[in-house]
């Protein structure tokens, strides 16, 4: 199963439906897609993305410190009285146990539900994934 940490949180965003399919289905999403669910706020082509983030982060660093503080204080506040840090805990949690069991029953290989390969990397992205301008 392709269940990250960082994918049960996105329930708050996503919802319990979507949600679910992502995580059961292990399906990787593309960037645009992403954007589309809301789980990042805009999308670069790789070339542009070290030049954008520069310049989000300069853009924020100019902003007032204590402002920043204080309004990152109140959105992560926030969210952990709505259960955000209890659901990462959890992910964290279940993320080892899957670790611990398939280093028990797999040796540590990754076996598709198929059983026609065997690989150490869950991660079966396109051979094309990182090539400029595409959508992966």
């Amino acid at each position: 199963m392709n269940a990250q940490p960082v994918s049960i949180p996105s329930l708050n965003e996503l919802g319990a439906r979507r949600t679910k399919e992502l995580v059961f289905t292990g399906e990787i999403l593309t960037a645009s897609e992403a954007k589309d669910l809301g789980m990042v706020s805009r999308v670069v082509p790789r070339t542009e993305l070290e030049p954008a983030a520069l310049a989000l982060a300069e853009r924020i660093a100019a902003r007032p410190t204590f402002g920043l503080k204080l309004a990152k204080k109140a959105v992560n506040q926030t969210l952990d009285i709505q259960g955000q840090w209890n659901a990462v805990q959890t992910a964290f949690s279940l993320h080892a146990l899957n670790h611990a069991h398939k280093r028990a029953t797999d040796n540590g290989s990754y076996i598709d539900p198929a059983g026609f390969t065997v690989t150490s990397d869950i991660w079966d992205l396109p051979e094309d994934w990182d090539t400029p301008n595409q959508d992966h």
